[in-house]
């Protein structure tokens, strides 16, 4: 009887071990997203921009379109830029653009120790002794305690899939481009992140919140941001 309550002790305090691991090892979900910016060494003093899609075919009046240029905007203007409606009242024309790449497989191989319990139980004894007098024979049973600990190990073999995230803006001198139509870049912003997820919605909002400080500027190098999900700050592109 006193064997089964140490099992089932040992069963509950188990299981309390993996209530707390999943808690508070699975909370706080972080992106590691590159910005890599550049800017020409002649830039017009110009602020007011017309805000147009960068991809082939896509319409302004795209839904999908409609909302992330909702956080692009948010952000210009934070910066000093002004968005105007008609091209001819723009200084620059800025190209927004987006997109999901194609899934990479990534496979993974690692062990894991399996624990258990191992021992303990009753075991007998018998031994004889002989001396003068004769011989004489002991027996008995022994009982010994179970102990807990690994008991060998698990080989975890298997496989995820990951997808580039990512956008651009590029602006470029609208002037120029009503004259005669040739592309003059001030300035050129790429975004990315790779992740499992596959919904640009979501990541969207992550991407120009992290990259906000440097729209419109020459990193001089791709940058790596590690970000917080539950960062509080990221309401202010709302």
């Amino acid at each position: 009887m006193k064997r089964k309550t140490r099992r089932k002790n040992l069963f509950h305090f188990l299981c309390l071990i993996i209530i707390i691991y999943i808690t508070t090892g699975c909370v706080g979900v972080s992106y590691l997203v590159k910005v890599d910016s550049y800017k020409s060494d002649k830039v017009p003093d110009a602020k007011n921009y017309y805000l147009t899609p960068g991809i082939k075919d896509l319409n302004k009046n795209d839904l999908q379109y409609r909302e992330f240029s909702t956080y692009i905007i948010n952000v210009l203007n934070k910066k000093g830029y002004k968005q105007v409606d008609k091209l001819e009242d723009s200084q620059m024309v800025i190209f927004l653009s987006y997109g999901i790449g194609d899934p990479l497989s990534n496979v993974y191989s690692f062990s894991l120790p399996v624990y258990g319990v191992s021992g303990g139980g009753v075991s007998t004894f018998s031994g004889t002794s002989y001396g003068s007098r004769g011989s004489s024979t002991v027996s008995g049973t022994m009982t010994s305690q179970p102990t807990f600990g690994q008991v060998g190990t698990q080989n975890i073999v298997g496989s995820h899939q990951t997808y580039l995230r990512y956008y651009v803006l590029e602006s470029v001198d609208s002037n120029q481009l009503k004259k005669s139509g040739e592309i003059i870049p001030i300035w050129k912003t790429i975004v990315t992140s790779r992740g499992w997820k596959d919904d640009l919605r979501t990541i969207f909002p992550v991407l120009v919140f992290s990259s906000e400080e440097y729209i419109g500027s020459d990193t001089g190098k791709q940058i790596s941001i590690r970000i917080s999900g539950s960062d509080p700050r990221f309401k202010d592109i709302n």
